[in-house]
Order: structure tokens, then C-alpha cells, then sequence
């Protein structure tokens, strides 16, 4: 009698996870995500400029990094003349390493609540936004696109928006780290926020050459299927100093690395 009972919790218990919409990988565990992090430097610079002038900045990130490679701190010099664009943001990490919340000049902006390697996004008025989910270090999902990998590697294949193919990566270089991985600890920051730092989805480690994206159709106008160069400048110790690419029509990126 008393294993029928405890058979019958096994299953009640094992059910009412499988109508939890947090419980995706109900066998996973909390762990430490700082082991993918890189701790090489302490504060990374990204400023970005006119591809036509590249004397010309407008807008000057500056990153802070602690021991454990984690972005701490972040600031925005704008020079676009828009009002109340410059900013001071801090981050702030649980015991596992994880991204929790981000202030924005003291104030705060977003939180992310985990469970296992399901996270929800809130906002400052604790209004839901948008779930993401994990495969341990590798972001799989956030609302309607998947992400899909090369291998086991941190390298994004392809992005889908439910079925539908959306982009492809290709040509990576495996031997040049992409410069924003050094800021991986903030990922889900920059999905929620979109700039003209990047073109959002999950981080990869390394520098690809070529991007190719779907035909869209919007109703009154149509974008056909377009495949994007990227352009790198390395420095002398291997590292991307400067990068450019066609989808980012008019815009440069460059990077400086402190220890």
C-alpha cells in the first residue's frame, strides 16, 4: 500500500511539471555560468563611426569587467546631439553568475528571473516581456526564434522565426574571438535592447564572414534574399581592432582592449 501511495505523488508530481511552462528541462540544474565568461581584460571600448570618415564618432561604449569576466558597469557617450542618451548602466548577478537586473543611470530598468534554464524578462514596472531558454550556456530560444548552432560550439548556424528560416552565419574564423563574446555576461541585456552595437540574437565567440538573411515580405514593401560580407581588421596581436559589413550600411565598429 504505502508504494502505491508513493508511486501515485511520483506521477501527480510528475504531471503537474509537465503543465509548468518553466519546467522545459525539468532534469536540469542551476549552474555557474562564469565558466564561459572571459576574463582576459578589464574593460573593453567599442566606438562607432561613418565608414566614409572614420574620424567621425558617434557613440563611444565603454564596458568594465570584474575577475570573473562579468560586465559590471557599462557607459554611453553619445554624439548624435539626442538629449538624455548617454547613460550609466550596472549590472547585477546571482550566486550562479547570472544576469538579474540592470540599472540604468540608479534607476532600475530590467530584471530577468531564472528558473533552471528558462528566464523571463520584467520590466521596471514588473511587467512580463519576453521568456528566454537555455541549453546550459547556449541561449536555444527567445518568443518566436530559435537558434541553432555549429556542433557543440558558441558559433550561431542559423536563426528561425518559428519554421521559418530566417538567417544563416558562415565562414567563421575560429582562431579571432569575436570582440563582443569579451561582454557575453550581458547578452540578455542587449536582446531586450536593441542599438546599433550589434544585430541581436545570442553572441557568438568567433567572427564570421558571411550573413545571409531570408526574403521578406512586408505587404507594401519586399526585401529579396541578400547575403552580407563582414570586414575585420586584426591588430597585431590577433584581435578585431576595427570591422565593418553591408548590412550596417554606413556604420564602423572599432574596439580597444584594456588588461
Amino acid at each position: 500500500m504505502k508504494n502505491k501511495l508513493k508511486y501515485l505523488v511520483i506521477v501527480l508530481f510528475a504531471l503537474s511539471c509537465s503543465k509548468n511552462d518553466d519546467a522545459i528541462n525539468v532534469n536540469s540544474q542551476a549552474y555557474d555560468h562564469s565558466f564561459q565568461y572571459l576574463n582576459k581584460y578589464k574593460k573593453i571600448i567599442n566606438w562607432i563611426t561613418y565608414k566614409e570618415d572614420t574620424t567621425d564618432t558617434r557613440e563611444i561604449f565603454e564596458y568594465y569587467l570584474d575577475d570573473l569576466g562579468r560586465v559590471y558597469k557599462s557607459k554611453l557617450k553619445n554624439f548624435l546631439g539626442v538629449p538624455g542618451w548617454d547613460y550609466e548602466k550596472k549590472f547585477i548577478y546571482d550566486k550562479y553568475n547570472r544576469l538579474t537586473e540592470v540599472y540604468r543611470n540608479g534607476a532600475l530598468l530590467m530584471k530577468f528571473v531564472w528558473n533552471r534554464d528558462t528566464v523571463r524578462l520584467y520590466d521596471n514596472k514588473n511587467i512580463f516581456h519576453e521568456k528566454f531558454v537555455y541549453n546550459k550556456e547556449r541561449l536555444i530560444n527567445s518568443g518566436n526564434k530559435n537558434y541553432v548552432y555549429f556542433d557543440n560550439s558558441h558559433n550561431l548556424s542559423s536563426v528561425w522565426n518559428g519554421n521559418n528560416l530566417q538567417s544563416e552565419y558562415f565562414e567563421y574564423d575560429y582562431n579571432v574571438i569575436n570582440p563582443l563574446f569579451y561582454l557575453k555576461s550581458i547578452e540578455l541585456s542587449f536582446l531586450w535592447e536593441t542599438t546599433r552595437i550589434m544585430s541581436f540574437g545570442p553572441i557568438s565567440k568567433n567572427i564570421h564572414y558571411k550573413q545571409k538573411d531570408q526574403p521578406i515580405n512586408g505587404g507594401d514593401y519586399f526585401i529579396p534574399l541578400r547575403t552580407y560580407d563582414y570586414l575585420y581588421f586584426l591588430d597585431e596581436k590577433n584581435r578585431v581592432a576595427h570591422s565593418e559589413n553591408e548590412k550596417a550600411i554606413i556604420y564602423s565598429w572599432h574596439y580597444k582592449y584594456i588588461p
